[in-house]
């Protein structure tokens, strides 16, 4: 992967910013695996619905699945293009 500020600072300054790879994607909500990745807002991504997908908003494809409802984390595909 390929992390932009990954050594500028700390998280709180210079949070990373990935462009492309298999990168940790802070999520909210339960994902699963192959999902699309949206913004949730405040540095969080969430599962897309089907009908809001559109190549402008994805972040990446889920690469694993989170069951929990709350805040976690899931390794990701992430591609600008």
């Amino acid at each position: 992967a390929h992390l932009m500020n990954g050594a500028a600072g700390d998280d709180a300054t210079h949070p990373p910013v990935a462009m492309t790879g298999r990168v940790p994607v802070l999520v909210r909500g339960i994902v699963r695996k192959g999902q699309r990745l949206v913004s949730a807002g405040d540095g969080y991504a969430r599962a897309a619905s089907k009908n809001e997908v559109t190549g402008l908003n994805v972040i990446g494809r889920a690469l694993e699945d989170k069951l929990t409802d709350g805040e976690g984390s899931v390794e990701a595909v992430v591609t600008i293009n």
